[in-house]
């Protein structure tokens, strides 16, 4: 019988389990990290900090756990000259870029001039979330448009399980493939990791 979610959660490691029922704002879930001490959007971006570094990024942690406005971290793939900016946003009824386009504009031109001295040929932006909701292709170009990055995506937290699944599968055999899944127009979908990582 096959799985309802989009990854294999028998290739998940219990460390980053959950992830995907973070993204939702699933009560229990929050609730657990609340009597840990840990917020939810806090454990999230741990979480999405560890997703990466499976991944096999070397990643910069930002977000809460800076002073200032920042994405919540850069992951890096120094050999193959990208890196992703990356945003988490916990919702429940999924997400919309809105007004938030200008505050990830912000993140962009704050990190590029840096990135660019350090060597990275190719920046991606991408937003993880539970799912997407609302037309986000319009706030996307316009991204695209003001700042230097190559691409935006927005990613659910599930597809990550996913992929975090095939590279401990050995499906995934550098992050020069990877990169591929970031150049995907708009949102990454279920078809587009299966036709890049497959």
């Amino acid at each position: 019988m096959k799985s309802a979610l989009p990854y294999d959660p028998r290739f998940i490691p219990p460390i980053i389990a959950d992830l995907d029922k973070l993204a939702y704002a699933d009560p229990t879930t929050s609730q657990k990290y609340k009597g840990l001490g840990r917020s939810p959007e806090d454990e999230f971006e741990i979480l999405l900090w560890l997703a990466f570094r499976m991944l096999g990024y070397e990643v910069k942690e930002l977000g809460h756990s800076t002073a200032e406005r920042d994405p919540d971290g850069i992951a890096f793939a120094r050999r193959d000259h990208y890196a992703v900016v990356f945003d988490a946003k916990i919702r429940s009824g999924g997400y919309s870029i809105g007004t938030d386009d200008r505050a990830l504009t912000e993140y962009v031109d704050k990190y590029s001039p840096e990135l660019e001295r350090q060597g990275i040929d190719s920046l991606y932006l991408s937003i993880i979330s539970s799912y997407f909701v609302g037309e986000n292709d319009r706030r996307i170009v316009a991204i695209r448009k003001e700042t230097s990055v190559k691409n935006v995506t927005l990613l659910k937290a599930s597809l990550l399980l996913r992929m975090i699944g095939l590279k401990l599968k050995g499906a995934i055999p550098s992050l020069g493939v990877l990169e591929a899944v970031f150049l995907r127009p708009q949102e990454i979908s279920s078809e587009d990791i299966d036709r890049e990582l497959g």
